[in-house]
């Protein structure tokens, strides 16, 4: 990470409390990097979500219902993106399913050159804009093996520096395997996966894109378990409410 000076800015300019800075600064430095995991089948497309809306610089907000889910996780990420290139927060974001049409399944931002994140931030912007959400599986537990692949060879260094990776994992509803099958085996496999990437140097949030009571106790039993070492977020009106 660079040094605070454009997070301090940037915070300024959302018009919040000047005491939150210091817990942004904090987690700023402790943090090397964001890997957003973002599912993206077809239950994605539900209509039963909100959109926020702020009003004369977060003196009111608006909420507007009816909007998909994607949408919904749409605004979500664009707001961090935002953040991640004027902060320089480097960030990679990973479909949980190969997407249609060319779209790459992996793409990041603030990872090259400061010439480069401009281009980034559209191609970000675009991505979530045109991607297909056709697939009917939710394979976490299968990236879950993949992120720990990926950040064990960075594990040493994270640790010597004493940093961490965030990953934020937006999903709908339980897991599934590679071919769309639930189950108790199924569950198992994904907890197990789960526990073994907390092991790294890592801080796992479950970014919940439904209201669904069911798949929202199954992700808060997760975050109850000692071993799993994560966090669960609802949307901006689950969390205030």
């Amino acid at each position: 990470m660079e040094d605070n000076s454009n997070l301090q800015h940037y915070i300024s300019r959302l018009g919040l409390p000047h005491a939150i800075y210091f817990t942004v600064a904090s987690v700023y430095a402790k943090m090397d990097a964001r890997l957003w995991i973002i599912e993206n089948s077809n239950a994605m497309t539900k209509r039963d979500s909100k959109l926020l809306k702020a009003i004369a610089n977060f003196e009111r907000i608006e909420c507007k219902e009816g909007v998909s889910r994607w949408a919904e996780l749409s605004q979500c990420i664009n707001f961090h993106s935002k953040m991640s290139a004027r902060c320089w927060i480097p960030t990679k974001y990973w479909f949980v399913n190969d997407p249609p049409d060319g779209l790459p399944k992996r793409f990041g931002l603030c990872w090259g050159s400061k010439d480069d994140v401009v281009g980034e931030l559209e191609q970000v912007n675009s991505i979530m804009s045109d991607v297909c959400l056709d697939s009917k599986e939710n394979p976490l537990g299968r990236q879950f093996r993949k992120i720990e692949r990926y950040l064990s060879r960075e594990a040493a260094r994270l640790e010597e520096c004493d940093q961490y990776v965030g990953v934020v994992i937006c999903t709908q509803g339980v897991p599934t395997d590679e071919c769309g099958n639930r189950g108790e085996d199924v569950m198992k496999a994904f907890v197990k996966n789960l526990i073994s990437l907390s092991k790294l140097p890592v801080k796992i949030v479950f970014r919940l894109c439904t209201d669904d009571d069911q798949v929202v106790d199954f992700y808060n039993t997760l975050d109850a378990n000692d071993q799993c070492a994560c966090d669960v977020l609802d949307d901006f009106w689950g969390e205030v409410t």
